[in-house]
């Protein structure tokens, strides 16, 4: 298993995944939420690669804070 950056042509596979947490229909957006997530500099979404089969995914938002340099 590796883990690596989420690339666009995964996700056929992250829909099954959401598919199975009981988000459905997420085929009709994903597409285009996954080139939205992968052109936002604060955003880091990782799946974990096994064979060529994504078997889990973590999508990471990182929030500036105002009160810190």
């Amino acid at each position: 298993m590796i883990i690596r950056e989420l690339k666009s042509g995964d996700a056929p596979q992250i829909t099954v995944l959401l598919n199975q947490l009981g988000y459905t229909n997420t085929d009709e957006f994903i597409e285009e939420k996954i080139a939205t997530l992968l052109e936002d500099p604060n955003e880091i979404t990782l799946v974990a690669d096994e064979n060529d089969q994504i078997i889990a995914f973590i999508s990471i938002h990182f929030i500036p804070q105002i009160a810190l340099k």
